[in-house]
């Protein structure tokens, strides 16, 4: 991006994405079903990445355009994630009568805990590829 007063521009114009984002969550549920806006923002924030990694990079301008709408794109879907892991631990005890909450978002967090191992772990490995 050139600067660090720039890519701080770019940061913070994405983190005020998600905020609009995570705001936007329960109104759009609201009206519309969370599969389908959980799909289609997923869809669209698929084709908007795609997108941007075409766009040049002295476009500033359309690259803060991208990054915001990414970052609504982005935290809308996240908490809307998070409610359809409890509602189908609530499928699943109107079904066996039983709820397995623990296990829902336990298996959760150790994928994301298991990721976050492998991405340190491969830091660890590009460092010593360098030397």
């Amino acid at each position: 991006m050139g600067s660090a007063a720039l890519f701080t521009a770019f940061l913070t114009t994405y983190c005020v994405g998600n905020l609009i984002g995570s705001a936007l969550a329960k109104p759009l549920t609201d009206w519309k079903c969370k599969v389908s806006v959980f799909w289609w923002t997923n869809a669209l924030l698929a084709v908007l990445s795609v997108a941007m990694f075409f766009v040049p990079m002295d476009a500033e301008i359309t690259m803060f355009v991208f990054i915001f709408i990414i970052g609504v794109l982005h935290q809308l879907v996240t908490p809307i994630q998070w409610v359809m892991m409890s509602d189908t631990v609530d499928y699943g005890e109107w079904c066996n009568g039983k709820r397995l909450t623990g296990i829902s978002f336990a298996g959760t967090l150790f994928v994301l805990a298991g990721a976050g191992a492998g991405r340190r772990a491969d830091r660890l490995d590009a460092g010593r590829r360098r030397l």
